[in-house]
């Protein structure tokens, strides 16, 4: 059995890149990509992907006085809630939020079965 070495030509090239397009590293254009992401949305965004009515999450959620405190930001929560209950825009935040209902969410379904 021969054995063959392994041959390499290193080749150069110029490649004129069109305007529209630019070259980013990975790791730079994730880190990007994540600052892009609203931080900040809107509880009705905040709700699109979870199972249950903005009016179930309000019920047995936003008023129950435990989560409201872990929830609010002033406790260092993801929501930060309207001053005025009439009227006012709750304001999430995205990581945080979704952290929240994957840490809680199962207790929540325990307590009020």
């Amino acid at each position: 059995m021969k054995m063959v070495e392994k041959q390499q030509i290193q080749i150069t090239a110029n490649y004129v890149i069109p305007e529209q397009f630019i070259l980013v590293d990975r790791v730079e254009f994730e880190s990007m990509k994540l600052k892009l992401e609203s931080i900040w949305i809107t509880l009705d965004e905040a709700l699109e992907n979870l199972p249950f009515k903005k009016a179930w999450f309000r019920e047995n959620i936003l008023i129950v006085p435990k989560y409201r405190k872990q929830l609010d930001v002033k406790n260092g929560g993801c929501i930060d809630f309207p001053v005025s209950e009439r009227g006012g825009r709750y304001k999430v935040h995205r990581e945080m939020f979704r952290k929240w209902c994957d840490e809680n969410l199962a207790e929540v379904f325990r307590e009020i079965k």
